[in-house]
């Protein structure tokens, strides 16, 4: 093969010199974040060239409607480091400056944004979660600065500022409600219009299902042989499928049995006199609650009342009790009461008797006894002849702890003008 002519030898020594020079080179660092000058409908663009790295022979602009995007495009603009004013379309732009040579392409600056006729949406207020069982409400406050939104983004993710689990448009509603398997959530929102996407919400979590929490706290109400035992619905965790009620003859025990109550807040059985130490818990397919805290109870056979004998009166001045008339205390009283006894029943140690006015605030008898009568004498009359009508009473157990059993079905009685023997006017007791 003869010599090459001149031209293509020098076309060959410089291809080989620009390699030798290329493989020489290192890529160039990264330039300065880009300033940008809007003025109307324009765009100034300037940068520092790159502190490290090898000396740029170009630039690059990437130009995009979100952090990091291109879709607007990458234009070479040569080794200057300012470009414009450059006429744009109205929108929000984010860019971004890299610098290359022949020995390759740097990283990219940071990103830009800037606005062009226009304002992408501030950020709206933090999300807040309404949670009832597996269905959940978010709710937020509107974007009121810059630019007016058209439409939200619900960002949701598995950890705080993550979107793992999609970024969902719900257009321009302020709330949305959506059934979720159980489990944690991080979500934001971000508002967006025709010139973007704007800065998002502060991130919240909440938690979905789960173990439901602690029920509420027991009552108990018996009603003759039966007694029913009542709770309140857990206020976390995940909603409660069934309910079972741990029974024991002593505290934290369930040796007298476990009683599903399926999805009631309430369970009744019939059971012996005695004391019961009663405790719930809430299950679902997830688990398990901790126990309520413990109810005890007795449970004695409830007191059957009788009427007073039709003798018992309300009077002035009983001489049994040394009462003397006195215009300012009114009529002297004297009242028997009298029940069943079931002092004999398993813990029960005494009663407590209340009567009371159909009005009244306080009762006007309040006592505790140990036998199953009680005959009530006081000089101060608790009659009147507006308060004559519609008074009950009433008889409960207590055992040596100071626990009481239930109420007996109250008792009502009249109270109907009389007259001693000796003329003194009194009131009867009219069952």
């Amino acid at each position: 093969m003869g010599p090459l002519p001149a031209t293509t030898a020098l076309v060959a020594l410089i291809a080989c010199r620009f390699a030798s020079a290329a493989w020489a080179q290192d890529v160039p660092g990264r330039p300065g974040q880009p300033d940008v000058v809007v003025t109307g409908r324009t765009a100034a663009i300037r940068w520092a060239p790159p502190a490290t790295g090898g000396v740029p022979s170009f630039y690059l602009i990437a130009a995009g409607t979100e952090p990091g995007g291109s879709d607007l495009g990458v234009h070479q603009v040569g080794p200057t480091t300012s470009v414009g004013p450059i006429p744009l379309n109205d929108g929000a732009y984010f860019i971004r400056v890299i610098a290359a040579n022949a020995a390759g392409f740097g990283p990219p600056s940071v990103d830009r944004f800037f606005m062009i006729g226009g304002a992408v949406p501030g950020a709206p207020g933090t999300p807040v979660a309404t949670i009832a069982g597996t269905r959940v409400t978010l709710q937020w406050t509107a974007s009121v600065a810059a630019g007016v939104p058209t439409h939200y983004v619900v960002v949701v993710g598995t950890r705080l500022g993550a979107s793992d689990l999609g970024a969902y448009d719900v257009g321009l509603t302020t709330s949305v409600t959506a059934t979720l398997v159980p489990g944690t959530y991080c979500v934001r929102i971000i508002a967006a219009n025709a010139f973007g996407s704007g800065i998002p919400s502060t991130d919240m979590s909440f938690t979905v299902g789960g173990a439901p929490g602690i029920p509420g706290l027991m009552s108990a109400r018996q009603d003759g042989a039966a007694v029913t035992l009542e709770w309140g619905t857990p206020s976390s965790g995940g909603p409660p499928v069934r309910y079972l009620v741990a029974a024991g003859s002593a505290p934290g025990t369930a040796n007298l049995g476990v009683f599903d109550a399926g999805a009631n807040n309430s369970l009744t059985a019939t059971a012996p006199p005695g004391t019961y130490f009663t405790r719930v818990v809430a299950v679902n397919a997830a688990g398990q609650s901790p126990p309520s805290f413990e109810l005890a109870l007795t449970l004695g056979e409830i007191p059957t009342l009788l009427s007073p004998p039709p003798e018992a009166v309300v009077r002035q001045n009983d001489s049994s009790t040394s009462c003397f008339p006195h215009a300012t205390r009114g009529f002297g009283s004297r009242i028997a009461f009298d029940w069943s006894d079931v002092v004999s029943s398993s813990g029960v140690a005494g009663y407590h008797i209340i009567l009371q006015g159909a009005n009244a605030s306080i009762p006007a008898i309040d006592q505790h006894v140990v036998t199953s009568d009680f005959e009530f004498m006081n000089c101060n009359g608790f009659v009147i002849p507006a308060n004559r009508f519609d008074w009950e009473w009433r008889v409960r157990t207590f055992d040596l702890q100071g626990r009481y059993g239930a109420w007996s079905p109250p008792r009502r009685l009249h109270f109907g003008p009389c007259q001693l023997g000796d003329g003194t006017p009194c009131y009867a007791a009219v069952p």
